[in-house]
């Protein structure tokens, strides 16, 4: 059993003022407004387990440093229904955020915490209210947790880590923690707006725009191109793999890289294998976090890259391995651009290169933040969830049908287990996700034996193998 009340965090004495959005605002606003109704499915928490004695009073003043560091806590939008381009943001100098109250009994495993945050999670943001809500949950009135619900479209999951680890800190030393200095020191969103209006700026993204245009000019029409109109045809799949993780624990340790490009490697071959391609192209997202001011910051810093490698029959897999990583840096620097702009000039390619509708290809690496040495073999070998190194799938529901994408696949856990999910269009893609899944995980597991292996014949032969997906999860 479980009490329920709702009060007010209010807070006063903080910086006013008022921007436009910047880029990486720009397309998150997208895909909120494309989400719609369903936009609250994007909004993100975080739960603390608070230090036993800790007082009320200790967790809301932690909780208005917080919103006081970190502008995008106290944003709300304006002119929301004029356009993206006419969208401003206010940072309020003073308000309130609700404070969703607890009180739980008996012992710890009875709390429901889970329960509890999906109480809170699912409720949408206004644009015109403050994008945070908090719980605090209480024993005999004593708090024990703590929880943090923010909007999407005010930060993006590394900022979200960036608060979560801020916030033991703060709670135990106030404005006098390092977190909070950091806060303060930290670029904001403004901040970043206004120097995206810079004459620097508008360099850095004139370069971008040249970068993606002559890409599109010259990628197969397959990685972005729909000649159907047809409603998508989506299936999504997660794999749940202890050998994939063994796979690419080896290959980190023995070539130095990390996960995240050995798993882009391993999808990009499959990939260009299904589509008979010599080149593969896929949009990512590129975090805006390469000075030393960037790097704690808190709010969209997520921007559009292109990912491309091409394709070479019976090279092996440690050197296309190489070419991935070289790949990735330069995804990472033509990544700052309008993408208002950049969706308009890539419009107007596919149109020149008789593409009836967009249909991209994606990478997302959702862990938010890499973990140093993520993947070691030795915490591998002693976790008891991989004694018999097995793999299972599942149907994945967490993936809305895009009807601008065929492919998306998403790193969501390398640690005991590789978790993927991969969603397809199955009007680009007929196999379904299963079989790529499978072909990635027997490529890994190839080249992790021999990293000379040709990557391009492992996995055609692992695509031509019979695939049975256990069930599981």
């Amino acid at each position: 059993m479980r009490a329920h009340a709702v009060t007010e965090l209010r807070f006063h004495g903080a910086s006013e003022r008022t921007g436009p959005l910047n880029w990486a605002q720009k397309a998150i606003w997208s895909v909120i407004c494309w989400e719609g109704q369903d936009a609250y499915r994007r909004n993100l928490h975080s739960v603390w387990e608070l230090p036993d004695g800790t007082a009320e009073s200790a967790v809301l003043d932690a909780f208005g440093d917080l919103l006081a560091g970190y502008e995008a806590l106290r944003t709300s939008y304006e002119n929301t229904e004029a356009g993206v381009e006419r969208v401003l943001q206010r940072v309020h100098g003073a308000g309130a955020v609700p404070v969703h109250r607890y009180e739980v009994s008996g012992p710890p495993d009875t709390w429901d915490i889970d329960g509890i945050v999906a109480d809170i999670l699912p409720q949408p943001f206004a644009f015109a209210a403050l994008p945070v809500r908090i719980a605090l949950v209480s024993v005999a009135g004593k708090p024990v947790r703590a929880v943090c619900v923010v909007a999407h479209v005010a930060v993006d999951g590394w900022s979200l880590r960036v608060i979560h680890d801020a916030f033991p800190d703060v709670l135990a030393r106030g404005r006098d923690s390092d977190a909070y200095r950091s806060a303060v020191a930290s670029e904001q969103p403004i901040d970043r707006a206004e120097y995206e209006g810079s004459a620097q700026g508008a360099r850095m993204a004139e370069r971008t725009l040249a970068h993606w245009r002559d890409a599109f000019r010259d990628v197969p029409r397959s990685m972005f191109a729909g000649d159907s109109e047809l409603r998508p045809v989506p299936e999504t799949s997660l794999i749940h793999s202890h050998r994939m993780a063994r796979a690419v624990a080896r290959i980190c340790d023995d070539l130095q890289v990390t996960a995240s490009n050995v798993i882009l490697a391993a999808g990009a071959q499959v990939m260009a294998c299904v589509l008979d391609e010599e080149e593969v192209a896929l949009r990512s997202l590129i975090a805006l976090r390469f000075k030393p001011k960037a790097r704690y910051s808190v709010g969209a810093v997520n921007l559009n890259g292109l990912f491309r490698v091409r394709i070479t029959a019976g090279e092996g897999f440690r050197d296309f391995l190489s070419r991935v990583a070289s790949s990735a840096v330069t995804t990472a620097l033509y990544s700052q651009c309008d993408p208002v702009l950049q969706e308009a000039e890539l419009e107007r390619i596919m149109r020149e290169r008789g593409s009836l509708t967009k249909k991209y290809a994606f990478f997302n690496d959702k862990r938010y933040v890499s973990r140093p040495r993520e993947s070691a073999v030795t915490c591998l070998d002693t976790d008891p969830r991989c004694a018999g190194g097995g793999t299972w799938f599942r149907d994945y529901t967490d993936v809305k049908p895009d009807m601008d994408s065929k492919y998306l696949l998403m790193v969501h856990d390398v640690a005991a287990a590789v978790e993927l999910s991969l969603y397809l269009d199955r009007l680009h893609f007929p196999l379904g996700p299963v079989p790529l899944l499978t072909a990635m995980e027997r490529l890994l597991e190839a080249a992790a034996d021999d990293p000379g292996v040709p990557a391009d014949a492992v996995a055609r032969a692992a695509l031509a193998e019979p695939v049975s997906g256990p069930a599981g999860g």
